[in-house]
């Protein structure tokens, strides 16, 4: 398979990224229910966690803290990345599939909990950690 580059648009990405980065990066199309708007100053924001299971749960969360305040409330997405039998130090240590799923909930302005969860109510093994990650995408003004 050959392998493409795209250098220039690569570096003019990352160049507004870079330059985007303490405010996130702007888009201004979002659907409200079924209704489609056009808002200004939107940023997304993205990141990666990881919950070591308790050998007891079949469930457990912990607090995310965005980069930045949101004006209101974002859209967030999650999803469960995989896990591992040691502690992560970077996004592509995880390298088992898992049989968990990622959830979020209590989004405010500031934060939300992440939860992983077993599909088949067993408990999370103490000997895993269980990757998510996740991007927010809101109004900052």
């Amino acid at each position: 398979m050959a392998d493409y580059k795209f250098t220039g648009f690569t570096n003019a990405m990352a160049s507004q990224i870079n330059e985007n980065f303490s405010n996130g990066i702007k888009c201004n199309n979002r659907q409200n229910n079924t209704t489609n708007t056009t808002v200004v100053d939107q940023r997304i924001c993205q990141g990666w966690g990881f919950i070591q299971g308790d050998g007891a749960s079949d469930n457990l969360s912990e607090a995310v803290t965005f980069p930045i305040t949101f004006d209101s409330a974002p859209i967030v997405i999650i999803s469960s990345i995989g896990q591992i039998g040691g502690t992560p130090s970077a996004i592509g240590d995880f390298d088992v599939v898992s049989g968990v799923y990622a959830q979020c909930y209590i989004i405010t302005t500031t934060g939300f909990r992440a939860a992983i969860l077993t599909r088949d109510n067993t408990a999370l093994s103490n000997s895993q950690w269980f990757g998510y990650s996740w991007i927010a995408i809101g109004t900052k003004i």
